[in-house]
């Protein structure tokens, strides 16, 4: 079992605006966005665009944004992926292809 603190805030301020989700761990800061029947490119613009990484910058754990896209139709998770600080990609899962 990992015996790691997990801090989960939601609604957090940034810079222009709020995340939806942000998860800190001893390792990684995760900002989450989470939109319903749009892109995780419209996430991951939103969280730029509102400077949602900024107040983290200085932090040593790495950060990782999160745009998530919903699927009201099927009522689940249809995207999602997660890209690093600079905008590459480290990990996704698009459940429409």
């Amino acid at each position: 079992m990992l015996n790691a603190t997990v801090n989960v805030e939601v609604e957090v301020k940034s810079v222009l605006g709020r995340a939806d989700v942000v998860i800190k761990t001893p390792d990684d800061i995760f900002i989450i966005e989470l939109k319903v029947d749009q892109t995780v490119d419209v996430a991951l613009k939103q969280i730029d665009d509102m400077g949602n990484a900024v107040q983290y910058e200085s932090d040593p754990r790495r950060v990782l944004k999160c745009g998530v896209n919903i699927s009201s139709e099927q009522r689940n998770l249809a995207h999602w992926v997660i890209t690093d600080a600079q905008g590459n990609v480290t990990e996704e899962e698009d459940f429409t292809k």
